[in-house]
């Protein structure tokens, strides 16, 4: 899998909207996270 800017920031944005979910509050309060994470994977 190639790991464009695209890819990362798509998969982050899927992250933090799972956090919204799961803890609340709103998607950009998760991001910084949810890219750490993306980039790792």
């Amino acid at each position: 899998m190639k790991l464009t800017k695209r890819s990362v920031m798509n998969n982050a944005w899927k992250i933090a909207r799972n956090g919204v979910k799961r803890f609340g509050g709103r998607a950009s309060d998760y991001i910084a996270e949810a890219m750490r994470i993306t980039w790792i994977f």
